[in-house]
């Protein structure tokens, strides 16, 4: 009878500390199951607002917006964004690809275009921001990757009603020297689902009587997209005395009329002046690819006038190429980047340099490095197929070891 209370027993201890290796072990499989799951919250990406929003938009006609994301870690995070559902053959992504540099943002635009025999209803789609760290480690290793996708819902409604709808702003009428011509800036955000080409009047009065002294018809030649911004120029009245003045600016179905105050000076009392505030190319490059080069100013000065881009592409202190650009209108305040592009014959450090040039005058050179490699970086999905398997093989290895322990409690039992 004690034997086999004693074998009650030792059964009854067996089964205990075989039932608490099993929940150790199922412990340690739902730990290996979810660390994917948990390591990728560290990759996770921001995005503002949280619903994309596309509302009265004609069949063939046209609407944009954007959203702004955001990289909570420390190192770089590409980011491949990608339209899916319902009418997305509509719509575009610009741009396709991106990298936000740590704990940086960037903004991406959605823009969408019904075909003109769009059914009008309502279209659900979604936007799926695909995001996996990027770089390399000190040592030159590739480090792991591991993707993570948010999606970010898209409602797209096509209607067949037109809408037209614009907002006049941003009316400005720099000052100018008497025998020059007037120059205006405005801008005309079209509210509406339509297509808008701003016409109206201009007036100038004289600031010290309110009497008119000139006015002429508007009638831009380029057309403003649904819900875009956009950026006009027009040159005015010429032959007005030096003195104050206030132009009207009104444009057709834009709401109320926008008012600036300028002056016409004396000659000579004006100068070009600007600012050649940054050259900038890519970091890094690779042999054969065209890359551009970006010089960008700002004219200081109060009239507009044309800058371009000087410069020259260097290695081992030999020239290697000549940059120009053509000449670009900088109008009063406003900042313009000069394009030009470099094909690295080579890998090698390139040095970039070059000085803007306007209005008789030449500004003191900025310079860049670009870093050419000799072999292409390891690819992401090259880390993201390491990481994966290196969790199959935690998983098989802890099934393995369930099997084992079953078949030693088997044994003991019998």
């Amino acid at each position: 009878m004690r034997t086999m209370e004693r074998t009650d027993e030792s059964n009854g201890d067996a089964r205990k500390r075989g039932a608490r290796g099993a929940a150790a072990l199922f412990a340690l499989l739902l730990a290996l199951l979810l660390a994917p799951a948990f390591a990728s919250l560290a990759l996770a990406i921001g995005a503002s607002p949280a619903t994309l929003s596309f509302e009265h938009v004609l069949p063939g006609g046209y609407a944009e917006t954007s959203i702004l994301l955001s990289n909570p870690r420390d190192g770089p995070v590409a980011v491949s964004p990608v339209l899916v559902g319902d009418g997305a053959e509509w719509c575009n992504v610009s741009p396709a690809n991106l990298t936000l540099p740590g704990r940086g943002s960037a903004r991406v635009t959605v823009a969408v275009s019904p075909p003109m025999d769009a059914e009008p209803r309502s279209y659900g789609l979604s936007l799926e921001l695909a995001s996996s760290p990027t770089g390399a480690s000190a040592a030159g290793t590739p480090t792991s990757r591991l993707a993570l996708t948010l999606s970010v819902p898209v409602d797209l409604v096509v209607e067949s009603d037109a809408r037209p709808a614009c907002v006049l702003g941003g009316f400005t009428v720099p000052d100018y020297e008497r025998g020059m011509q007037l120059f205006a800036r405005y801008a005309v955000r079209d509210t509406g689902n339509t297509r808008i080409t701003p016409q109206g009047e201009l007036t100038v009065r004289d600031a010290a009587s309110g009497s008119m002294v000139a006015s002429q018809d508007v009638a831009a030649q380029a057309a403003t997209l649904p819900t875009r911004t956009g950026e006009y120029t027009m040159m005015g009245a010429t032959g007005l005395e030096e003195g104050s003045y206030e132009a009207t600016l009104a444009i057709d179905g834009c709401g109320a009329p926008r008012r600036a105050a300028f002056a016409v000076l004396p000659p000579g009392a004006l100068s070009d002046q600007g600012d050649f505030t940054g050259l900038d190319a890519n970091a890094t490059g690779a042999p054969g690819a065209i890359l551009p080069v970006q010089a960008s100013f700002r004219n200081s000065g109060e009239r507009p006038f044309a800058v371009r881009f000087s410069g020259v592409v260097e290695k081992d202190d030999k020239v290697v190429r000549v940059l120009e650009t053509e000449p670009l209108l900088a109008a009063p305040g406003e900042s313009v980047s000069l394009e030009s592009f470099f094909t690295p014959p080579g890998p090698g450090n390139y040095t970039i340099r070059g000085s803007l040039v306007y209005g008789g005058r030449r500004t003191g050179e900025r310079s860049v490095t670009l870093v050419v490699p000799a072999t292409a970086p390891v690819s992401a999905a090259d880390g993201g197929v390491a990481l994966a398997t290196f969790f199959l093989i935690l998983v098989l290895l802890a099934v393995f070891l369930l099997v084992l322990i079953h078949r030693k409690r088997r044994g003991r039992q019998s």
